[in-house]
């Protein structure tokens, strides 16, 4: 019984809002292989090439990266 609640699971996707079965969706990569977001096969490509330009800024980072220890 479990395995049919398993094969009927549905997932919102993060980048359209649409609902889809769970097994649609694959994790995005960012440039240095690190998971992004998980979305629809739709949705794929799409986020794949938003998150292709970033880069790490360490401004970003929320703390100062000096040399000064």
């Amino acid at each position: 019984m479990a395995d049919d609640n398993a094969d009927n699971e549905k997932r919102l996707c993060s980048e359209c809002k649409c609902t889809h079965p769970a097994s649609d969706f694959a994790w995005t990569h960012d440039r240095y292989g690190n998971p992004w977001r998980k979305v629809c096969d739709g949705c794929y490509e799409k986020v794949e090439a938003q998150i292709a330009g970033w880069t790490f800024d360490a401004a970003d980072a929320g703390e100062s990266l000096e040399e000064d220890y």
